[in-house]
Parts: C-alpha cells; sequence; structure tokens
C-alpha cells in the first residue's frame, strides 16, 4: 500500500502569503506613510516571480501525471498480455492445433480479382476466403504450425 507524499514545490516561495505582520499591516496601517511605493513594487515584483514559479512546478506535475497515467496504461496492458499466458488455447499441443486447422482449411481461393464473378459486388475481406492465410497470420506460433502443416497448403484453388 502506498501512501501519498505532499511534496514541497521545488523553489521556496519568496512572499509569505500567510504572514501575520502583512495582516495586520493591511487591517491597522493607511495613509501614505504605511507602504513605500518601492518596497510596494518590490513586492508585487516577488509575487510574480512565485507565480511564475508555481505555473513552471503546475507543468511539471502535469507531466509527472501524464508519465503516471501512460505507466499505468502499459501496466494495465502487460496485465492482458500476462493473462493470455493462462489462455486454453496454448495448452493445446502443436499437433492438435494442425488438426483443427486442416479440419477449418478446406479449401482456399486465391482470387486474381477482388471479386467472385464480374456481376458480384467486391468481397469486403479476402481473410474468409484465405483461412490458411488468416490462421498463419494471428499469432507466431499458430504461423509457426501452419507452415509446418502442408495439408493446409496443399488445397489452393487459383481463379483468375
Amino acid at each position: 500500500m502506498s501512501t501519498y507524499n505532499h511534496r514541497k514545490p521545488i523553489f521556496s516561495p519568496r512572499v509569505n502569503i500567510s504572514s501575520e505582520l502583512f495582516l495586520t499591516k493591511l487591517r491597522s496601517e493607511f495613509g501614505p506613510a504605511s507602504f513605500k511605493a518601492q518596497d510596494l513594487e518590490h513586492l508585487l515584483a516577488l509575487c510574480d516571480s512565485d507565480y511564475d514559479d508555481y505555473e513552471l512546478e503546475v507543468a511539471h506535475l502535469q507531466s509527472r501525471i501524464l508519465y503516471t497515467r501512460q505507466q499505468q496504461q502499459m501496466l494495465k496492458d502487460h496485465k492482458v498480455r500476462l493473462r493470455s499466458l493462462n489462455s486454453p488455447v496454448r495448452k493445446i499441443p502443436n499437433e492438435i492445433l494442425a488438426n483443427i486447422f486442416d479440419l477449418a482449411c478446406e479449401r482456399n481461393f486465391l482470387l486474381g480479382y477482388p471479386w467472385r464473378d464480374v456481376n458480384e459486388p467486391p468481397i469486403p475481406s479476402l481473410m474468409p476466403s484465405l483461412p490458411a492465410l488468416s490462421i498463419a497470420s494471428t499469432c507466431v506460433r499458430w504461423r509457426s504450425v501452419a507452415v509446418s502443416t502442408p495439408s493446409l497448403w496443399s488445397r489452393l484453388k487459383l481463379a483468375i
């Protein structure tokens, strides 16, 4: 379990905004002698500098949040991939997988054109007519099993 730490800014503020002395002066002192214009200008410049530093701090923290969210998403994706290692299909021996592929690939049509007949519309995807290629494109293991199963590739029909 992690605990949240209140991190101090990477800079030291120049202006103490919770100063009791300032609040007392603000409430009780007035008139031309209460604040010298030069001192006031100096305090305003310090406020501007602190404001700019806070802006940089906010940008830094937003960058850290973005980085943390990306790390979180990468961890989530990694967790999904780890879970796939326990998938039942991974437990099927290659020989049985080859038999399943063989049954699924009764015929493979290689078409010279992306349509079956001049009067028929184009096939949206060629993969249904090429199950051997579809299987071989799924993952490295399935490609290896498909390539090493000659019967998948011996039933090709070429239509030109």
